[in-house]
């Protein structure tokens, strides 16, 4: 109710809610009576119901995230995955039986876009999601905007992984949705993901996809140095031009540089004319390479040197500093200028460029002007770019002597003539980069993608592959049974450990979590025949998974396994694990010297030191209420030594507890170490002026570091768990003679109570099946009873109102339009006018349980002349307005449905 109080959504539009129900004989019941009660009000049909662990088992701390993946496997599909193993409804859990909630037991379409979830923590921590379906669904056989191949890169454990994973995608129709998934998720460095891929995709007439080029391998142990060659002048320019520029960055790029070409000079580059052939192939070569640069600097490939001949020369000045954008296309522009005399659409004479000694110094006096800095070391350059050396074909083999010999060389713009060939090419190299260690933002490469993306777009998860190569053991539970000598049991009674009953939580007497370990302890060390105060050991990763109550007459028996070979040791209470860890002998234990830090905060007695507890839930007594003093903030505590060692263990962790700053009720879940040297612990051992005996412990928070003489216990994880919440509203009882036949007019809620008790003084039941039959002229009273029935411990209430008209909704009562004839169990019927009608009154006796009840509602005043032979009056009640009669099955007509006639024969 909290949730849906908050959000814009009505709880009868939720098409179906995915439960915990763990199959538990408590819990169940439950939480199906809640979702009923906060689902089925004004539903017109039974809500939809399961519960993943019926498929998968109980997944413990992932049992939420699987129930979100079969939700999400539902939406995806418009399927709900169904239930197994359910063949009927409990018959204690009555919302299954009336029909408001439907178990799903076999693929059901999904009705709608809203899922509920359950999941429910250990220690109380419960929670409810509500998801809500994308609606946006992918349109059959689209074409995408664009007809870009698509690059997907990939890391995983395995290059069979990787491989397959690939191969998955390609598997799948073309789909840029898909793809962009897969940017998405590697837009970082995984961790461990030591292998490498990449396939460029492309689509096939039929939608399918093709796979164009693929590559996997191991990934470097290192990230070398990238460097990026650009080359000569691009004599099919335009080509190039369409093949990029449906890339957005691309795109973008060069309408940044067409924007400085607006100066009338420049307009001979978007002239026809066959003279300006050469300028045109100058500048927009120059456009081209600065423009797949851009490409790559904004998907985040990093280059660390770079080098070029020919007008490549040009970019990597720009691409140094060297040069402004602006400068650089007048560079080109020069150089395009000059060079039209040595140009003709057969022949371009390089020899005579580069020994025309006028034509180089007029090139350097023109040029001189534009560079305003020097070059920096990545700048990898065999001449100058003032001089026309730079188109000498000698210059450009001299680049890649100057890149460092472990470099990796990208080249994105090779030779190639067709569209399709230049963007695989493009792409290659992309992927090549990424196997070689780089991080690429493909999200940046390609037109937007909108997320989510639609409904039915293909899930990712099923083509991940892990690695399986190492064998690992695998338990083996023969049936026959087996001699295990690292087994004890231990009997735990607050007769005989009379201390733990101070180990007081939130109202309830809880075994303490240091009890569980020092049972450990002592079992680890009666293997060698000692006794824990004589043996220094170590704990580690131990987890704390269940709290395990006890009451007064309670016995409650613990087992304790020990691997002696592992130190893995498991805390078990019948079949259910309490604790889990490892245990090993510890030697030379040097701890740290304790140094108590300078802090501000208050100093609390003991009086103010459980006070602050108390509030926060813990009502500790007796040995477990032994800090004598500690600082506000548990930097450091006197803890009184009373020789119980669970109890100090404990006084301990109420340290770490009072340095939290919140008044929530925490228990502890997980602690990454303990280790304690009893002999080294009491040989620290304080007394103060009064002569109590007492340990000093520091708590540094930083460290997550709990520390005495003799113990550390290092990384301390604790759980918020709900408080219990307070009783609801008080009975007040009163004991009381009423006769069954009274002539004193009482109210109809007291009539209820009376009623109701005399059922239950001949009844033993735990359910209370009331039934009202709808009256036309009086106003329903089952609620009353189920009003009574919430005043008395451990009874439940399972109301039905049969009624034809539709009658406005009655909290906690079923309206039902089923006849009276197909109720069974009934334990009291409502009803009037019984003795009109013969077949009726079979009905109604027929619909009881054995020796059940029957409330008559008659007129006031009203007086049974002459009752059914199956029946006996039991008691008459007046109320204002009404007479109330309760009759009773007799026994003699429990079972029979036939009215048996005796004829006599002579």
């Amino acid at each position: 109710d909290e949730l849906y109080s908050e959000v814009p959504y009505d709880p009868k539009d939720v098409s179906y809610v995915e439960a915990h129900s763990t199959g538990t004989v408590v819990g169940d019941p439950e939480e199906c009576d809640a979702i009923e009660k906060v689902f089925c009000p004004d539903r017109s049909g039974p809500l939809l119901v399961g519960s993943v662990k019926s498929n998968i088992g109980h997944s413990e701390p992932a049992a939420g995230i699987c129930s979100i993946t079969k939700c999400i496997i539902a939406i995806q599909t418009n399927l709900i995955p169904p239930n197994i193993h359910y063949t009927e409804p409990r018959k204690d859990v009555p919302s299954l039986l009336n029909g408001h909630l439907k178990v799903v037991d076999e693929a059901t379409p999904l009705d709608g876009p809203l899922v509920a979830v359950n999941s429910f923590g250990f220690g109380g921590a419960n929670a409810h999601a509500l998801l809500h379906a994308h609606t946006r669904k992918k349109v059959p056989n689209r074409r995408p905007s664009d007809d870009l191949p698509r690059l997907v890169v990939w890391s995983g454990r395995t290059i069979e992984a990787v491989d397959q994973f690939l191969e998955g995608i390609a598997k799948h129709n073309f789909d840029p949705e898909l793809c962009a998934l897969t940017h998405n998720i590697q837009r970082k460095e995984l961790a461990k993901m030591n292998n490498r891929g990449y396939a460029v995709l492309g689509r096939r007439d039929d939608g399918t996809t093709v796979i164009m080029q693929k590559s996997v391998s191991k990934a470097r142990k290192t990230l070398p140095k990238f460097a990026i060659v650009f080359g000569q002048m691009d004599y099919d320019w335009q080509t190039t031009l369409r093949a990029f520029e449906k890339f957005p960055p691309f795109k973008s790029s060069v309408e940044q540089c067409l924007s400085l070409l607006k100066a009338p000079e420049y307009d001979c580059i978007f002239s026809k004319d066959q003279h300006a052939t050469i300028l045109q192939r100058a500048v927009w070569t120059l456009i081209v390479q600065v423009s797949v640069y851009h490409t790559l600097k904004a998907i985040g490939l990093k280059v660390d040197q770079y080098g070029g001949y020919s007008i490549g020369q040009i970019t990597c000045a720009y691409i140094d500093g060297v040069l402004s954008l602006a400068d650089a296309i007048r560079v080109a522009f020069t150089h395009g200028v000059l060079l039209g005399p040595y140009h003709n659409p057969e022949t371009f004479n390089y020899r005579d460029i580069i020994t025309d000694k006028d034509l180089n110094a007029k090139l350097t006096s023109v040029l001189q002007s534009f560079l305003f800095a020097k070059p920096t070391d990545k700048w990898k350059t065999a001449t100058s770019v003032l001089s026309f050396r730079i188109y000498d074909p000698k210059a450009s083999a001299q680049i890649f002597n100057k890149i460092d010999s472990d470099a990796v060389v990208l080249q994105p713009l090779p030779s190639i003539q067709s569209t399709d060939n230049i963007v695989k090419s493009f792409l290659a190299t992309v992927g090549r980069a990424f196997v070689d260690g780089q991080h690429c933002q493909l999200l940046e490469l390609y037109p937007e993608v909108k997320f989510p993306v639609s409904l039915e777009t293909p899930m990712i998860a099923p083509l991940i592959q892990w690695e399986h190569s190492i064998d690992w053991h695998v338990a083996n539970f023969q049936t026959k049974k087996m001699v295990d000598q690292g087994s004890n049991h231990y009997t735990v009674t607050l007769a005989e450990q009379e201390y733990i009953a101070g180990h007081c939580i939130d109202g309830r007497v809880l075994i303490p979590a240091t009890e569980y370990l020092y049972l450990v302890w002592d079992s680890f060390t009666s293997k060698t025949g000692t006794i824990p105060n004589e043996v220094a050991v170590e704990f580690m990763e131990v987890e704390f998974l269940r709290a395990t109550t006890i009451t007064s007459g309670q016995t409650v028996t613990l087992f304790v396994e020990i691997n002696d070979i592992s130190g893995h040791f498991e805390v078990t209470e019948g079949s259910t694990l309490v604790v889990k860890g490892y245990i090993q002998r510890l030697n030379n234990f040097k701890p740290h010297a304790i140094q108590q830090r300078n802090t501000q905060a208050a100093t609390l007695p003991t009086k103010d030191f459980y006070k602050e507890l108390r509030l926060r839930g813990y009502h500790y007594g007796g040995f477990f209420k032994s800090v004598l003093e500690s600082a506000a903030d548990g930097s450091f505590a006197n803890i009184e030594w009373k020789g119980n060692w669970t109890a100090l263990l404990d006084c301990m962790l109420q340290i770490a507890i009072i340095a939290v700053d919140s008044r929530s009720l925490v228990i502890p879940t997980r602690i990454e170490s303990i280790k304690i040297d009893p002999i080294q612990q009491k040989s620290s051992l304080l007394a103060n002026a009064e002569n109590v005996l007492f340990y000093n412990v520091c708590f540094d928070r930083d460290l997550n570091l709990l520390q005495s003489s003799g113990i550390e216990i290092r990384g301390l994880n604790a759980s918020t768990i709900a408080r219990r919440l307070p009783p609801g509203v008080p009975v007040l009882e009163s004991y009381k003679f009423y006769p069954y036949f009274s002539q004193q007019t009482i109210q109809p809620a007291q009539a209820a109570s009376i009623i109701l008790q005399t059922i239950l003084d001949n009844q033993t039941t735990l359910v209370c099946a009331v039934t009202e039959i709808h009256s036309k002229t009086r106003d329903p009273i089952v609620s009353l009873f189920g009003d009574a029935i919430g005043d008395l411990p451990l009874v439940k209430a399972h109301l039905t109102l049969l009624s034809s008209a539709k009658p406005e909704p009655i909290p906690n009562v079923t309206i039902s339009e089923d006849k009276l004839m197909k109720q069974r169990n009934v334990l009291l019927l409502i009803c009037e006018n019984l003795f009109n009608d013969d077949e009726f009154i079979s009905d109604a006796i027929n619909s009881l349980s054995d020796q059940g009840f029957i409330l008559l509602r008659e007129s006031q005043g009203y007086q049974l002349q002459d009752s059914h032979r199956r029946l006996q009056l039991v008691s008459t009640i007046p109320i204002e307005g009404e007479t109330f009669l309760l009759l009773q099955q007799k026994k003699s007509a429990m079972n029979t449905s036939i009215d048996a006639h005796v004829i006599k024969i002579s």
